[in-house]
């Protein structure tokens, strides 16, 4: 079976583990590292001969345009991370349909093609924003790769299933959710498909978990960023614990990314749910 491999294109600074220490004025300061990591990124894929759905984020799509067109022109997918990644659960209705709206437009005129995917930061759809994929779908999404099934597990008002589902967003209206892999470990869904997970945890246990989902008629959803290619990345300030999750596993990780791409067969979200290719009108 095809997984989904999923790309945040996002700078190192973007990472939600600096938040708190972080001013959103320092990003123009700080080095911009995002093109030589997806460039190398991409090669990675080519050699793999492995295919990704890439959420831009529109704060690095305005920086560099010509970025996100040799992503499709390379046969990737591109959708949106939103503008200014902004947690979906700290937002309200109003700023989060705003968010999403400019993203989608950036993308499209950059592209000249129609962008139909979304990727809250950090996961941020959950039991607080019962509006988001009604939002998303008004907004002409298609598809949404948002909730992780780790972090709501139990709410009755939001059920989280581990397998792709579509949402009710009412009068007709509906989103496919993709939801990142986890496995279920002593009675609870444990996240292995992306962050400080995926860059710790060994090649068979996340093999293991992809065969799993496999087995239940279902893709895996696997989610990485550049900067988790980088071992030369630049330093962040923040506390011992942000670094750390930050940092941890990053010199490893291209060699362990090469594995899972000769063992498993990956696509695009948009190929699984049957969309036109993007490639072809950008």
């Amino acid at each position: 079976m095809k997984n989904l491999l999923t790309v945040e294109v996002e700078e190192y600074f973007h990472d939600e583990g600096f938040a708190e220490c972080d001013d959103r004025r320092d990003w123009e300061r700080r080095e911009s590292r995002v093109r030589r990591q997806t460039e190398r990124l991409l090669a990675l894929l080519d050699d793999g001969r492995a295919r990704a759905t890439f959420f831009v984020l529109g704060w690095t799509a305005e920086r560099d345009p010509a970025l996100v067109r040799e992503i499709a022109a390379r046969g990737h997918e591109v959708a949106s991370h939103g503008m200014s990644h902004g947690m979906v659960d700290v937002s309200n209705e109003r700023s989060f349909r705003r968010d999403v709206r400019r993203s989608k437009t950036l993308l499209e005129e950059i592209l000249g093609a129609e962008v139909t995917g979304y990727r809250a930061p950090g996961f941020s759809i959950n039991q607080r924003t019962p509006w988001a994929h009604r939002v998303l779908a008004e907004e002409g999404f298609l598809y949404s790769s948002s909730v992780c099934p780790a972090r709501i597990e139990g709410d009755a008002e939001f059920a989280a299933p581990t397998k792709p589902w579509k949402t009710d967003c009412g009068d007709g209206l509906r989103v496919m959710e993709f939801p990142p892999l986890t496995r279920r470990l002593a009675g609870q869904n444990v996240p292995v498909a992306g962050g400080s997970y995926l860059r710790l945890l060994p090649v068979p246990i996340v093999s293991g978990a992809i065969d799993a989902m496999n087995a239940n008629d279902a893709p895996a959803v696997i989610s990485l960023r550049p900067w988790e290619i980088d071992p030369s990345q630049a330093g962040m300030p923040g506390t011992t614990i942000s670094r750390w999750r930050h940092c941890a596993g990053v010199r490893e990780f291209g060699r362990k990314l090469e594995v899972l791409l000769a063992h498993h067969e990956f696509g695009t979200i948009g190929e699984f749910a049957g969309l036109t290719p993007q490639h072809a009108a950008a």
